[in-house]
């Protein structure tokens, strides 16, 4: 049977009135640009709170407590995490929910979309991620699927599990571990170890119908640069973030680079194709198409 279709809108419209009525004690961080973030955030029922001093997020806090008791809900402070960073540093500031102190990111580390964070360094993410990706292989070695199988399961199954996590990294870090993705790659397919990357990703008469992970990151990586660029938010309008990829590829000239070949093929137009008259394929203008069919191309 399906679920009720009411109660999740009953649920969004009661935070919605609970989040407007709590964020006007506290301003949000100024960006450029006269801009203000919210100092509250929310999907669903998760609440994220952004403040610059640490007495406006005890208002905010007690704001929301009285908000959310009103509402005859209840505020767990020990599912809550909280981060105090001054000049750069991380500070030992302890928060209360209803007397209840909120446990700290050093403390209890927290997972949120496939990432831990306890520290500001990523030197330990990036050896986890590490681990995680050769116990990834060793789960798919171990089957009693055939190579091709293998790669297979590798290119649909973990590939795309592995973009998200590697967007805050550089291209060298990610060159790493394409190195030991390709070393596995070859011994399912039982290619010799002294092919180099070019042959096992590259495109031409005799490719093979995998890809690479800078290859994909490069890809995710533009897409989200056009995203940020191409967005109606006015606060990301105005104060679009740097998309860092190191200094051997940077994301806002392969983009610009990508745009003119696109803006060059919409001024040469269409053109007949073998023994097919012109004008047989429809085919859109880049400068027509919605914002998702310009990153797709």
């Amino acid at each position: 049977m399906a679920g009720c279709t009411i109660s999740p809108l009953a649920f969004t419209m009661a935070m919605e009135i609970m989040i407007r009525a709590s964020k006007w004690v506290v301003g949000g961080e100024r960006l450029q640009g006269n801009q203000r973030l919210p100092p509250i955030q929310v999907y669903m029922d998760d609440l994220t709170t952004l403040t610059t001093t640490v007495p406006c997020t005890k208002r905010l806090l007690e704001k929301l407590h009285q908000n959310i008791t009103w509402a005859r809900m209840k505020l767990k402070p020990s599912k809550c995490r909280s981060i105090s960073i001054v000049k750069g540093q991380v500070t030992d500031q302890r928060f209360h929910v209803g007397g209840i102190p909120v446990p700290t990111v050093s403390e209890m580390p927290v997972k949120s979309l496939r990432r831990w964070y306890v520290k500001l360094k990523d030197t330990e993410q990036f050896e986890q991620l590490k681990n995680d990706i050769s116990k990834y292989m060793e789960r798919i070695s171990k089957t009693v699927l055939p190579g091709k199988l293998k790669v297979w399961c590798f290119q649909f199954g973990i590939l795309p599990r592995l973009l998200w996590p590697l967007t805050v990294y550089e291209i060298t870090k990610v060159e790493k571990l394409e190195r030991l993705i390709s070393t596995q790659l070859k011994q399912w397919l039982g290619i010799p170890r002294c092919l180099s990357s070019i042959g096992l990703y590259g495109h031409g008469k005799l490719e093979l119908p995998i890809t690479g992970l800078v290859e994909e990151l490069k890809c995710t990586k533009a897409r989200l640069l056009m995203t940020l660029t191409e967005s109606e938010d006015a606060v990301t309008q105005t104060l679009t973030p740097r998309v860092v990829a190191g200094r051997t590829w940077i994301p806002s000239e392969a983009v610009e680079s990508a745009k003119s070949a696109l803006h060059f093929k919409d001024v040469v137009g269409q053109y007949s194709m073998g023994g097919q008259g012109s004008g047989s394929f429809l085919k859109l203008l880049c400068g027509t198409e919605q914002h998702q069919c310009r990153r797709d191309s």
